[in-house]
């Protein structure tokens, strides 16, 4: 169902810190024709964490019949509020949106029976596709390989993980121990630079927040290394490399995401986000903004 590349989509906000519908459907609308192959909405790059349950709704009630199958949509239901990730994934699936994506709980460490238990509920809620969201940087705690074993032997729907990892070697346990096992789970990558590597190993594809302002690069990326064009392949591997400075530009990487979208697609337009962060950081968008264009001269459109 899913593969390939999948930005995990911002959310722009108007300078009152309400959602700019308007702003996020022609975002939208320029990474479809970008080639991406799928959507996943309310991730860590939305600033899902800032919206109410009821926010979360309406976002999903006005963007996916505009994207109207146009690709596939994956929602991030992750909450410290058990009942309100069932309800949010139950909505989803009541939309026609095609796999619902989870993170552990933050704030409090679970043990690995307590996990599996927040996982299989969320799963058991609904009938439609269930993925794993690893990232422990922000969780505080990584998702054991014996719970996503205990998980994929059990719950049929749970069918993938991203992995928001720096260790490539985590990534290279999960696709061996897991997906060796059990090939209907896929692993997705999360930072660019995995994409090749966790590629050519069995992983589906990449869920990277750089697709929000520079999709081109992995989407060709992955098209060179489907035809075995090493040329090509070497051409935005290289460009990837520079293109991994964005990961140090603010700590916040939704706002690095954002300022190098609203560069590219939006430069007229001030940021609006929701407190406590700030509306505008023009110091993040002109770094942004010199590492995009330095990257488009190198050719990243054909």
């Amino acid at each position: 169902m899913f593969k390939g590349i999948i930005p995990p989509v911002v959310i722009f906000f108007d300078q009152n810190g309400e959602i700019d519908y308007s702003l996020n459907k022609t975002h939208i609308d320029k990474l479809i024709d970008s080639g991406i192959d799928g959507v996943l909405l309310l991730g860590s790059s939305s600033e899902f964490s800032s919206l109410k349950l009821s926010e979360k709704m309406e976002y999903l009630k006005e963007i996916v019949p505009h994207i109207n199958g146009r690709v596939p949509i994956l929602v991030g239901v992750g909450n410290t509020v058990l009942k309100e990730s069932i309800e949010l994934a139950q909505y989803a699936e009541s939309v026609g949106i095609e796999g619902v994506m989870a993170v552990n709980p933050y704030y409090w460490k679970l043990t690995n029976d307590q996990m599996v238990e927040y996982f299989s509920e969320i799963a058991n809620a609904v009938s439609i596709n269930t993925y794993l969201y690893n990232i422990p940087q922000l969780t505080g705690q990584e998702i054991p390989i014996e719970v996503i074993s205990t998980l994929v032997e059990n719950q049929p729907n749970i069918r993938g993980i991203k992995e928001t990892v720096s260790d490539f070697g985590r990534i290279r346990k999960v696709l061996k121990e897991i997906k060796g096992k059990h090939p209907q789970f896929d692993v997705f990558t999360a930072f660019d630079e995995h994409l090749v590597d966790g590629y050519l190993i069995g992983a589906a594809g990449s869920i990277n927040g750089t697709t929000n302002f520079l999709p081109e690069v992995t989407v060709n990326l992955l098209k060179a290394l489907n035809s075995k064009d090493f040329d090509q392949i070497q051409k935005y591997q290289v460009q990837i490399s520079s293109l991994m400075e964005v990961y140090d530009i603010n700590n916040s990487l939704f706002s690095t995401f954002k300022e190098g979208a609203y560069y590219r697609w939006f430069n007229d337009l001030q940021t609006g986000v929701r407190k406590p962060f700030s509306k505008y950081d023009k110091d993040t968008r002109k770094k942004a903004g010199k590492l995009i264009d330095s990257i488009i001269e190198q050719g990243v459109f054909h």
